[in-house]
């Protein structure tokens, strides 16, 4: 593109030098090369300096790194720091390694991933992941290096941290590692191509013009078709005639056509990566941008990847309950819900199994945080079936399947046993609670649908135009209560699927002409991502360097894939606006440098006026891209009906059972429904 920016300059100056050579006395443009060349690069300078501004996310992500780390220097096995006294020093952060104990202050921040082994902190990870509310951290939580300690506990007034993660395996410098291979990989971006291919035609086309310009003109002159009058004092034919293909060469350099795309580029990514949203490259971006199905895996993409407590459902009165129990003098809660709750988290925090995880954190939930869990005497557990102990040494309490239950000698009715089907339909696993023998409780654990998903697939569906499906290895019952759940049709769900069998859905959808992103967690789902035409992987900062995904979701939210596909839409939009203009500029330009309206106004454009045009024409699409800068996600709300529905839902959960054949009835449609979904019938 510089060609004609040089042949320009050359020009004017050569013809001047011979000028002063054979001696003519007519005005010698020397300076117009000099001052053609200053604007052009006024013009580069104020690119560059706009472009620079497009960097600013990845200044600020470099500028989170600390300079310097406290470290432990007691051993680990000496360290308790709420009992013994410690050694400590500050170090340079760069001699931190994995396996290092770092002690973190509020208002500092965290010099390295890790893992936090004493004390609890909230931590301020908008940076990272655009989240603007400070995230509670206690013992066993990851922390990611660079976040900020907005609050530390007030037992030891800090928070100890093992180190995991240090230099460029941190989750910081993985981001700005993805944040400069996309800025960096522009020119793979198809659309660019295009761009280079049209200025190779181009160039030579206005060379030509230029030249075909020159000649007309002195033809005319010369021929006497164009009066004298025409040319300014003191200049010849040939002087006219080349300050007219001078100005042509200038103004038409596409310089604003090669910027289109980059500048847009490198706006976009940095405006994703404010978003939480890490592209790998401008090709994605634009693949992206005509995306028309999306696929979806279900563990840890639509739903939290962890088992919750989703259904409560008490199966006797306060009366019942306390006639179990017989003696309430020793119980530390009078509430028949609380005093459920807390036997179950006695009983249950001596498991290690996440069901019984789950269990644990739905009481902590539920009770004071003051309340203290009992230790049960005669605990024991059988693996995958349930568990049992006796809490102050009368109240024996169990929990378990249905396995368990005939094991400890437990009668199942009828009214259980409906129960557990109904919860077992949904996708749920059904866990029996027993006190002293009585069914007191049936909970449903289930691994719990992202609040977002439901909202995000019905955008996707209803204002993006895209076709939603969701492959899963699940079981065929939890695939479609989720899909029930979404909305999704049956027919939009392929159930325990084998990474080899996602990898052909996607090549299905493909062969139909469709282009695919698949969006999972990017380990299991790794074949699949890497077989879509974008691959697309939620997870939290510390796993952001799946290799197969081209995109990666900081966040872990399902709402963020409306956000990266509306986003990529958005700067291709752009893209195609910059072309356009530069394209239209660049053919209103040449007429009017040629002279084309000179014998209608008497005036031509100078080389100067026309380097000076050009440059604002570069900087305008510069300009048209910074736009970008005031991207506004969309606006994915909740419906009411829902949010209504929701609450009641929260509020009616630990409420009793009605009678037998009430709750038969009341229970009636919804099973018949599930049993329509389980017949592929809805």
């Amino acid at each position: 593109m510089d060609v004609l920016v040089a042949v320009g300059t050359t020009s004017s100056y050569g013809y001047a030098l011979w000028a002063t050579i054979v001696g003519s006395i007519e005005y010698h443009f020397f300076e117009t090369s000099a001052v053609l060349i200053c604007f052009v690069l006024l013009g580069k300078l104020l690119q560059s300096l706009a472009v620079r501004r497009t960097s600013a996310a990845l200044t600020k992500l470099l500028g989170l790194q600390p300079k310097t780390a406290i470290k432990i220097t007691t051993s680990l096995e000496e360290l308790n720091p709420a009992e013994k006294p410690y050694h400590e020093e500050v170090v340079s952060v760069q001699s931190i390694k994995p396996g290092d104990v770092v002690k973190v202050l509020k208002g500092a921040s965290i010099p390295a991933d890790g893992v936090v082994r004493f004390g609890e902190m909230s931590v301020d990870e908008s940076m990272i992941t655009g989240e603007s509310i400070p995230v509670l951290k206690t013992q066993g939580s990851i922390v990611l290096g660079g976040t900020i300690c907005a609050e530390s506990g007030q037992s030891l007034g800090a928070a100890f941290v093992d180190v995991t993660g240090v230099g460029s395996s941190t989750a910081l410098s993985q981001i700005v590692t993805l944040v400069q291979d996309a800025q960096n990989r522009n020119r793979e971006v198809p659309i660019q191509n295009l761009a280079d291919s049209i200025s190779s035609v181009f160039v030579p086309t206005v060379v030509a013009i230029s030249t075909v310009t020159f000649m007309v003109w002195y033809a005319l002159i010369q021929g006497e078709m164009v009066p004298k009058s025409y040319l300014p004092a003191g200049e010849s034919p040939a002087t006219f005639s080349l300050l007219f293909a001078i100005s042509c060469l200038v103004i038409s350099c596409p310089c604003a056509l090669g910027l289109a795309t980059p500048t847009a580029i490198l706006v976009g990514t940095g405006v994703g990566a404010n978003q939480g949203i890490l592209f790998k490259g401008g090709e994605t971006l634009e693949m992206a941008s005509r995306v028309d199905s999306v696929v979806f895996d279900k563990t840890g993409t639509l739903t939290k990847g962890e088992p919750v407590v989703t259904d409560f459902q008490l199966m006797v009165d306060d009366d019942a309950f306390w006639g179990i129990i017989e003696d309430r003098s020793e119980l530390p809660v009078t509430a028949m819900k609380d005093c459920l709750l807390w036997l179950l988290g006695s009983l249950e925090r001596n498991s290690e199994h996440p069901l019984a995880s789950a269990v644990v954190a739905f009481a902590e939930e539920h009770l004071s945080s003051k309340l203290q869990f009992e230790q049960p005497a005669n605990f024991s557990a059988l693996t995958g079936r349930g568990a049992s102990g006796s809490i102050k040494g009368r109240i024996k309490v169990a929990v378990g399947n249905r396995v368990f239950a005939e094991l400890e000698g437990v009668t199942i009715s009828r009214q259980v046993e409906d129960v557990m089907q109904r919860l077992e339909r949904q996708g749920k696993t059904a866990i029996l609670c027993t006190v002293n023998s009585s069914v007191c409780v049936v909970m449903g654990i289930a691994d719990e649908v992202k609040p977002d998903a439901a909202r995000s697939v019905k955008y996707l569906k209803e204002k993006m135009g895209v076709d939603v499906w969701i492959v899963t290895g699940d079981n065929r019952r939890t695939a479609r209560a989720i899909a029930r759940q979404l909305e999704l049709p049956m027919e939009r769900v392929v159930a325990e699927a084998l990474p080899v069998a996602k990898v052909e859905q996607v090549q299905k959808l493909q062969e139909e002409g469709r282009i695919v992103a698949m969006v999972g967690d990017g380990v299991n789902d790794s074949p699949a991502l890497a077989q879509a035409n974008v691959g697309l992987s939620l997870g939290t900062g510390a796993e952001i360097a799946a290799e197969a995904s081209d995109m990666v979701l900081v966040r872990g939210n399902v709402v963020d894939v409306c956000t990266a596909l509306d986003l990529s839409r958005v700067i291709f939009r752009r893209i195609r606006l910059n072309f356009v203009w530069s394209l239209l500029y660049n053919s209103l330009s040449i007429p009017l440098a040629a002279g084309v309206f000179y014998p209608l106004l008497h005036a031509r454009l100078p080389p100067t006026a026309a380097a000076l045009a050009m440059a604002l024409s570069s900087v305008s699409v510069v300009l048209s891209s910074l736009a970008l800068r005031l991207y506004q996600p969309p606006q994915i709300t909740e419906d009411p009906m829902v949010q209504q529905t929701r609450a009641s839902n929260t509020d009616s959960l630990m409420e009793p059972l009605l009678p037998h054949g009430a709750q038969g009835r009341e229970d009636e449609d919804d099973t018949s429904d599930l049993h329509r979904i389980e017949e592929g019938q809805m």
